[in-house]
């Protein structure tokens, strides 16, 4: 496979968006929100405690004052973008998602 080859089978792969928790095992704090790429997420969030480096700024004070290794990262609900589906109608669907999990916990 050639550079363009490789390119448009990353553009043709079946995207999984969902919806993802990060919690501070020690606090008992969690952080819960949506991604249209579900997996990059996981490799980012894998990386930043690799690195020590806070995920988000919304829990700096705590991976701080906790350690990297008190936070753990779990994917909540995935769902496969349909391929009729445009970037946007995906993303609405998943903050739809989103909002319903939130009523749930």
């Amino acid at each position: 496979m050639d550079k363009k080859d490789l390119k448009n089978a990353y553009k043709e792969r079946e995207k999984i968006g969902g919806i993802y928790q990060i919690t501070d095992e020690i606090s008992g704090k969690s952080w819960l929100d949506f991604a249209q790429d579900v997996m990059k997420v996981e490799n980012r969030f894998s990386f930043m405690k690799k690195t020590n480096q806070p995920f988000s700024l919304l829990m700096s004070e705590d991976w701080k004052k906790d350690g990297k290794d008190a936070f753990s990262f779990k994917v909540i609900e995935k769902l496969i973008k349909k391929p009729e589906q445009t970037d946007q109608e995906f993303k609405e669907e998943l903050i739809t998602l989103l909002e319903m999990k939130k009523e749930e916990l």
